[in-house]
């Protein structure tokens, strides 16, 4: 055999063992990604087993989070944001302790006629209570008037009055506007009425319905309004 034709071989050879190398490297690779992909769903499941088996201890603070009151201090106003009665009623308790200038309501024609009758038969004076539009849509339009007519009548200090899981957006939708306008009040914000089914809010419709609600209210005005302000 002559040289050129062993080195012919040897070549061929070569690259024979080449091609076989590739093709080797080729099938190990989906088995590779196989074994990740495997690894990620195990690792996938044990976290959902986890998340599903600790969900009383962690799920309550998605409530919790979202209630920022505080007890009812002195205010030169008082604030009722639209939305159910309950909050008219604890404005109408607590009025004594505020000892507010002027009462603001706020909310639809018929949830502001309902809230007026329920201040005047606590004996809060009708002429101290004020309005603001009834056509008032979400709590960023409501807030935005509501400080308007603070502004107009000096008010240094403010007392809002709302259901807890409302209260971090609503105090943050406020803070951001008094912030952005540069004016100087005080705001605190109290709860409507304590109500411990929203300690297991999950095990009821209405509760689970209304703490996811406002969890994507609250997402939605971080990225509309930039409410970022607690």
């Amino acid at each position: 055999m002559t040289t050129f034709a062993r080195r012919s071989m040897s070549v061929l050879r070569f690259r024979r063992c080449e091609v076989l190398t590739l093709s080797a490297e080729k099938q190990n690779r989906p088995i590779r990604w196989r074994r990740w992909l495997r690894l990620a769903f195990v690792v996938f499941v044990l976290l959902a087993l986890v998340i599903v088996l600790s969900a009383e201890r962690w799920m309550p603070y998605l409530y919790r989070w979202l209630d920022v009151t505080g007890p009812p201090v002195q205010a030169d106003a008082l604030i009722i944001l639209g939305g159910g009665a309950a909050r008219a009623e604890r404005a109408a308790e607590i009025y004594s302790l505020v000892k507010p200038d002027f009462v603001i309501l706020s909310g639809s024609v018929d949830g502001i006629a309902l809230k007026s009758q329920i201040l005047e038969a606590a004996g809060i004076p009708q002429n101290v209570v004020y309005t603001v539009a009834a056509d008032t849509f979400g709590t960023y339009d409501e807030a935005v008037q509501i400080l308007e007519l603070l502004q107009q009548a000096g008010a240094a200090s403010a007392l809002i009055v709302t259901d807890g899981f409302h209260s971090r957006r609503a105090m943050a939708t406020y803070r951001c506007l008094t912030r952005s306008s540069q004016q100087q009040i005080v705001l605190h914000i109290t709860g409507s009425i304590p109500d411990d089914r929203f300690e297991r809010w999950w095990e009821s419709k209405h509760s689970c319905d209304t703490v996811l609600i406002e969890w994507v209210k609250l997402m939605y005005y971080t990225a509309r309004y930039g409410v970022v302000c607690y």
